[in-house]
């Protein structure tokens, strides 16, 4: 399985981005050695920490899980083809008065924090659709949360 998070955040907070690379690259070590079926090959998180003006918080809305079986889309920018295949999107937003608590945060408490939005936003893999046969969600539940527990904090590269 791929993973990866696709991260926007307010400069306030730029400080934070080793941790939170940190985090997706022991994710990412875990679960890429792991199959929970065929029919989820790539999962992405978009996880959005912002401090946005008064009036602009619509812009960074929590977007709905989605699955794309198969869909060759291309991008405006590079004008290149991508195609997703099996692939899972899920976001998680840290906005307002949460982002002012996130971003003060001592670092073992922002960690923790970050780890538990990650998962309440990873938990949208219910969300898969019926004809998703061929992914095991709970044993992806199982050890997502047995990753993020603190005694695999302690020895992540241990299966």
């Amino acid at each position: 399985m791929n993973f990866n998070i696709e991260l926007t955040q307010s400069p306030e907070i730029s400080e934070r981005s080793d941790e939170i690379t940190a985090i997706e690259k022991l994710f990412v070590e875990y679960f890429n050695k792991r199959n929970y079926g065929n029919d989820v090959q790539n999962i992405s998180l978009k996880l959005t920490i912002v401090n946005p003006p008064a009036g602009f918080e619509h812009l960074f809305r929590t977007l709905p899980p989605k699955f794309i079986h198969d869909k060759l889309v291309k991008n405006s920018y590079t004008n290149q083809m991508i195609n997703f295949k099996n692939h899972f999107f899920c976001s998680v937003t840290i906005i307002g008065d949460d982002f002012l608590e996130f971003k003060s945060l001592p670092k073992a408490e922002f960690r923790e924090c970050l780890i538990r939005k990650i998962v309440e936003g990873l938990m949208a893999i219910d969300k898969l659709p019926k004809k998703v046969k061929h992914f095991d969600k709970d044993r992806f539940k199982m050890d997502m949360k047995a990753f993020f527990s603190p005694s695999a904090q302690a020895n992540p590269n241990k299966e």
